[in-house]
């Protein structure tokens, strides 16, 4: 051995471990994650501190299993952006050394004051960025449909805002129907971004033609909300070409996705009422529309019914003019048939007398006479019994013009008539106080000019 003394591994790692074990108490150190590993309810880590891109030095640390369930209880959804690779934390630690596994630092508590300040000037990192890049105002040029029933739903289905959204979108009073898809994530959890964003993009590869994509969760505290506060949801959000409306359910606080959201709402409950009122106002203004179009009708309908009465009122003078002359015809032409009828008669007489003077002067051609005058007053009598009904053919066919043009008809089809002391009125001559008669098929109906509007 030439003389040189030699030790073992095993004396040289128990002699570093007395040293080691010489340095009492604990150290806060800062250092950045460059791995971890989650095994058995313990925490693997390798620290690294780096100047520049070179790492200078580099330990092994260890979060056991107990300290673990206190961090997780302290910090929530928070823990998981504190333990991430990558992350630069201050922890206390104390040091460990095996003579197997060497040396390593025991985490014994972290400084939620430094990693919470780090993650808010992260996220202030994000906000600037995204505005920067201009995708922030992306979401806001979108339009959202005048009646948006058509929903993609970014959520845990057994959320309770979850749940409160769809109970309070199903029962809504008014009872509108919705077309509701979920698509189902974690909304907290390590994993909760990427699944958001897969979805996200799930929705925008859908043949479905969705009004809006709702994105909710529903309370919790504010170190819950970090899956909604990153830029990559932000980012995500901003390129979708759907509206994005956000209810995560957290009054106090804003998340990057209600940034860069077309609308953001503070409770599910928010986000589902707003829809509903949204159909409602469209439904609203329909039926004002529809009572408009009825009130615009029925002026129409009293304008042109006003028309036709005045009309009516000019046309009666010369139907009552067409009616006395066609009455006078009638009585002509009744006159003249009963003038033509006694004279025809008359000379049938005549001719009867004739003939029977000469019948009794002839006794020997009686017979046939007889029969002759017989064949002869067989057709004087239907002569006479065909122009009588031809005439009387006649006169109906007048009673029937003239009972069509009747006044008293046109009342009965439900028109009105209005006059002024017997006359029907001229429009330009009433007058306020005026007394006017208006009669209908079965009233006369007396009334008292207060006001006289022209329509035109």
């Amino acid at each position: 051995m030439s003389g040189k003394k030699v030790f073992s591994l095993t004396k040289l790692n128990t002699s570093i471990g007395k040293h080691l074990n010489k340095v009492s108490g604990a150290f806060w150190i800062k250092a950045e994650i460059a791995q971890l590993n989650f095994r058995s309810g313990h925490v693997y880590l390798e620290f690294v501190e780096k100047e520049g891109d070179m790492i200078v030095a580099k330990s092994r640390a260890t979060i056991w299993k107990g300290e673990y369930q206190v961090f997780e209880h302290r910090l929530g959804e928070l823990l998981f952006q504190v333990l991430k690779q990558g992350a630069e934390i201050i922890a206390e630690v104390e040091i460990s050394f095996h003579n197997v596994y060497g040396l390593s630092l025991n985490i014994l508590d972290l400084d939620d004051s430094y990693t919470i300040g780090e993650l808010e000037r992260k996220r202030k990192l994000a906000i600037e960025k995204l505005y920067k890049e201009g995708k922030v105002e992306l979401q806001g040029k979108l339009k959202l449909p005048i009646v948006p029933q058509r929903l993609a739903i970014i959520s845990s289905a057994i959320a309770a805002g979850y749940e409160d959204f769809m109970h309070q979108l199903k029962n809504n009073q008014q009872g509108y129907k919705f077309k509701i898809d979920l698509f189902e994530t974690a909304v907290q959890g390590d994993k909760a971004t990427s699944m958001l964003i897969e979805q996200l993009k799930k929705i925008q590869l859908s043949n479905e033609d969705y009004d809006a994509i709702i994105i909710i969760r529903g309370g919790g505290a504010k170190m819950d909300l970090y899956a909604f506060d990153q830029y990559e949801i932000g980012k995500e959000i901003s390129k979708a070409s759907i509206p994005v409306i956000t209810g995560i359910g957290h009054e106090k606080d804003e998340t990057i996705a209600d940034i860069v959201a077309f609308l953001n709402l503070k409770t599910p409950t928010a986000v589902a009422e707003f829809l509903i009122n949204r159909v409602y106002t469209y439904d609203q203004n329909i039926e004002i529309l529809l009572n408009n179009i009825s009130d615009d009708i029925k002026d129409l309908v009293e304008d042109n019914r006003y028309s036709f009465e005045l009309q009516v009122a000019k046309l009666f003078p010369k139907f009552s003019s067409r009616i006395i002359n066609e009455s006078n015809h009638l009585k002509l032409s009744y006159s003249k048939i009963k003038e033509k009828s006694f004279s025809q008669l008359n000379r049938n007489q005549y001719q009867l007398s004739r003939s029977s003077d000469y019948l009794r002067s002839l006794p020997s051609q009686l017979k046939y006479s007889r029969k002759e005058l017989d064949n002869y007053l067989y057709r004087i009598e239907r002569e006479i019994k065909s122009t009588i009904s031809s005439e009387e053919k006649n006169i109906e066919l007048i009673d029937l013009k003239i009972e069509s043009k009747d006044p008293q008809r046109i009342l009965e089809k439900g028109y009105s008539m209005t006059v002024k002391n017997g006359r029907l009125i001229d429009p330009n001559s009433i007058k306020e106080g005026d007394v006017l008669e208006t009669r209908t098929k079965d009233h006369r109906i007396e009334s008292i000019v207060k006001k006289i509007d022209k329509l035109m």
